[in-house]
């Protein structure tokens, strides 16, 4: 079961004197966040069950991560979200 869904979190961008001049290079990929359940039944060759457990993952939300050279002019931060309204309810904790 996969719940708590959480949208990638915005992109990073980093100056790298290395790279060389308008360069970009990305070395990280955005992900969604949730939570998930796995269920899990073992049983023995005799067909009893030795294990029944849930097996419960956080995964966080991250973002992609860019690294520029000289010469390159990172975009601007998106702005912040507006506060959800009354009565309105959000995915993030």
């Amino acid at each position: 079961m996969i719940c708590n869904i959480q949208p990638a979190k915005p992109d990073i961008w980093e100056y790298n004197e290395e790279l060389a001049e308008e360069e970009i290079k990305q070395v990280n990929w955005a992900a969604e966040g949730s939570d998930v359940t796995v269920y899990r039944t073992v049983y023995n060759r005799d067909g009893q069950v030795i294990i029944d457990e849930d097996i419960l993952s956080d995964y966080v939300p991250w973002q992609n991560i860019y690294q520029y050279g000289s010469g390159v002019e990172p975009p601007s931060p998106p702005p912040p979200e507006p506060p959800a309204s009354e009565g309105e309810t959000t995915t993030n904790p």
